[in-house]
């Protein structure tokens, strides 16, 4: 028998049933779900757009715009419009939630904290303040906030910036978690540090009476070092600043330039790079990069007569021996400004590679005639700030490469004995009388906190270890190592 054809009827009423359906079900996989319409949230929204405004740092205006607004209005027509004040006042309450959770997250966590500060200018010569918490929370992970940037309008006294940071420590609950503070080397961060050091509830907080408290900025320290031994080319160096500036001072000039650029007999992805005088990473970028345009330069300098400030051959190659020279500190800068990464275990080795090169060119100068004069100057004015600035910062940088496994005390008697020879030895004992005290220190404040548990720890059938006799006891041990890690380090190359 055939099947019985459906009428037009049976099927418009069978449309009209599904169609009635879905509008009163969404589903999907023979499960149906009533629909039903929620009214929108308006504190969440509200929320939303403040998160939006400060992510990507747009105006308060913005909520403002007519296209936002018709935005929003065809995405829901309940959403209330948001005027500039609503959202700044929606902005300032996101901040204070969000400095509240960091106050308790920083109150929890195990261990000290370091901070970082820093001045800096706006282009109104405007002065800030920036301080920064670096930390590691109790599941070993990494952090870096900043606690606060603030106008500071004259006098920045030493004294005053002191006061205006203890209060800030304090307003986080964290003045007395502090390890170290890292600053540059302004005058007055000494005076910051050494009134911060003596206030009655910060000092005596501070582990090993705040031996390690201030801590030199190391690329503030690198780029003084640097800036020293540039002065031995400032005329080449004002040369290429000035060519710099003249081929990107107008667009007749980049055109003209270009058209040099076509009759290299070699393609070069690099631009002519303008650099910043007070940071020498730029500096040696600049230099890096003008190399490469060397017969652009003086192609321009034969068909265009206003430009005057071409370097002569004698010039460029003095540069390029300079910028040789340099590689390896700009690694080492680009290496110490590492930002989503652990440095203090990587500086020690990163310091004694820049020392090394600086003693190799002065001690070979010195011992050979015909070395080169223009490195040798160099050398000798970088090493006269490397002394000045780095003997006392190697110490706390020595702990950091101690403590990691892959190069323990080993590598700092390695580096003490290459650099200092014979007095390489009492620079060790000296680091390793100066961690006992910190890690007795540490051992003191864990055992107050837990004796208990700590005391079964630490202790043997002879009753408990004092933390120097169990350090001594494991650096007997590595001794007894194989000798592999020193072949190793033997291999250990300075970079360039």
């Amino acid at each position: 028998m055939g099947q019985k054809k459906p009428s037009a009827r049976n099927v418009g009423e069978s449309i009209n049933l599904v169609l009635e359906h879905q509008t009163s079900y969404v589903g999907d996989d023979n499960r149906n779900v009533p629909f039903v319409h929620l009214p929108l949230d308006q504190d969440k929204y509200r929320e939303m757009v403040a998160k939006l405004v400060i992510k990507h740092d747009c105006p308060f205006s913005f909520v403002e715009h007519e296209g936002f607004r018709d935005l929003v209005n065809f995405l829901n027509s309940e959403a209330h419009s948001i005027s500039r004040n609503t959202l700044k006042a929606d902005v300032l309450k996101l901040y204070s939630k969000e400095k509240d959770h960091l106050k308790h997250s920083l109150s929890l966590i195990p261990g000290r904290i370091s901070i970082t500060s820093d001045l800096w200018s706006s282009i109104s010569t405007d002065e800030y303040m920036v301080v920064t918490a670096h930390y590691i929370d109790d599941e070993w992970n990494l952090h870096k906030k900043v606690l606060s940037f603030t106008h500071v309008p004259p006098p920045r006294t030493g004294a005053l910036l002191a006061e205006r940071l203890y209060g800030l420590l304090r307003e986080w609950g964290i003045e007395k978690k502090i390890f170290s503070i890292t600053l540059d080397n302004a005058s007055y961060n000494d005076v910051l540090m050494n009134v911060l050091k003596k206030h009655p509830s910060l000092g005596c907080s501070l582990p090993c009476n705040g031996d390690f408290f201030h801590i030199r900025c190391g690329a503030h320290i690198l780029n003084l070092i640097v800036q020293e031994g540039l002065k031995v080319i400032d005329h080449a160096l004002h040369k290429i600043r000035e060519s710099v500036k003249y081929v990107k001072g107008s667009e007749i000039r980049k055109v003209r330039f270009a058209t040099c650029l076509s009759q290299l007999s070699y393609l070069t992805s690099k631009k002519v790079r303008q650099d910043v005088p007070t940071r020498w990473n730029s500096t040696y970028l600049m230099l890096d990069t003008a190399l490469s345009f060397r017969e652009a330069f003086a192609h321009l300098n034969r068909i265009d007569s206003n430009f005057k400030c071409c370097p002569s051959d004698t010039e460029w190659d003095m540069v390029e021996r300079i910028a040789k020279f340099l590689k390896p500190f700009y690694e080492i800068t680009t290496l110490f400004s590492g930002t989503q990464y652990p440095t203090a275990n990587l500086h020690f080795l990163g310091v004694w590679k820049i020392q090394s090169r600086i003693m190799e060119e002065v001690n070979q100068s010195a011992l050979f005639v015909g070395n080169d004069d223009l490195i040798f100057r160099m050398a000798t004015n970088m090493k006269v700030k490397f002394d000045k600035y780095w003997e006392n910062y190697c110490m706390v940088l020595s702990f950091a490469i101690i403590l990691d496994p892959r190069y323990k005390l080993q590598l700092v008697e390695y580096c003490f004995q290459k650099i200092y020879g014979s007095n390489g030895e009492s620079k060790v004992l000296e680091v390793r009388h100066k961690l006992y005290l910190l890690y007795n220190e540490y051992l003191s404040s864990e055992l107050s906190t837990n004796h208990s548990s700590l005391a079964t720890t630490y202790s043997n059938s002879q009753g408990q270890l004092d933390a120097t006799d169990e350090l001594q006891v494991l650096h007997k041990s590595e001794e007894q190592e194989d000798e592999a890690l020193v072949e190793d380090l033997e291999q250990i190359s300075i970079t360039g």
